[in-house]
């Protein structure tokens, strides 16, 4: 895997810096390919293993990503190929989550991170298609943000989707808070996630998100070898990108 996820950065340099279509990539193989309008972002994470498609040679763009799905993919993104999610299966706290779903390890995994909640009621709503807002507080918080009760009195909606805005989640995507996600929009929110911002640390002391120790005082800075796509992929298009 580690041979492929390098063979993947002349790919991506050519993509991000040039502005190109990814010619000859496994994108152009999917058999909906002319359907697919987030073309990088299917094609990196096609290649490694965060979305794959049906299977059967098809990214489905259009088909809606539900809420178990967007758990899977924060694993995912979160952890690569470290991720063993089998130790979380096998109980649920969700009553409509079944104790051996395919998607249960990780929906438990997810929900003891602290980065997505369920419904009310016991409810996980784990068929449930997610939103603009809700995937924008999953991933936000997959990143390290709201720690801080900052949507306490607020609504977490707007919140969610003004940090998702800040951090370049979006990218040129213009999406209703609401609006129901399929998944060439979530490819995207993934991939800028993975590759536009960093983890972050909350401090209680100084009240600040900080990248790393050297950052307590100063904030967040971004810095390529602090990505997930980095860090977890090893995925660069320009190992010197500091801003």
């Amino acid at each position: 895997m580690r041979n492929m996820k390098r063979a993947l950065r002349l790919t991506l340099a050519s993509v991000m810096l040039l502005g190109m279509m990814v010619v000859g990539s496994s994108a152009l193989s999917f058999n909906d390919a002319d359907d697919i309008s987030n073309v990088t972002a299917a094609t990196v994470l096609k290649e490694l293993g965060v979305m794959q498609g049906d299977g059967s040679g098809n990214f489905m763009p259009d088909k809606a990503v539900t809420r178990a799905q967007m758990a899977i993919l924060i694993c995912r993104i979160l952890y690569g190929d470290k991720l063993q999610v089998s130790q979380f299966a096998g109980v649920t706290q969700y009553t409509d989550v079944a104790a051996n779903a395919y998607y249960t390890g990780y929906i438990n995994l997810a929900t003891s991170l602290g980065i997505i909640n369920g419904c009310g009621d016991d409810r996980f709503g784990p068929d449930d298609t997610v939103t603009t807002a809700q995937a924008a507080l999953m991933l936000s918080r997959a990143l390290g943000y709201f720690q801080a009760n900052e949507l306490d009195g607020q609504d977490w909606a707007l919140a969610a989707v003004a940090q998702a805005t800040k951090v370049d989640m979006f990218g040129g995507l213009k999406l209703n808070t609401n609006e129901l996600l399929a998944c060439d929009n979530v490819a995207e929110m993934v991939f800028n996630t993975m590759t536009k911002a960093v983890p972050v640390h909350y401090s209680d002391r100084w009240d600040v998100y900080y990248t790393d120790t050297q950052s307590i005082l100063t904030g967040v800075h971004f810095n390529y070898r602090n990505t997930l796509a980095y860090q977890n992929f090893d995925l660069v298009y320009n190992e010197n990108k500091t801003d």
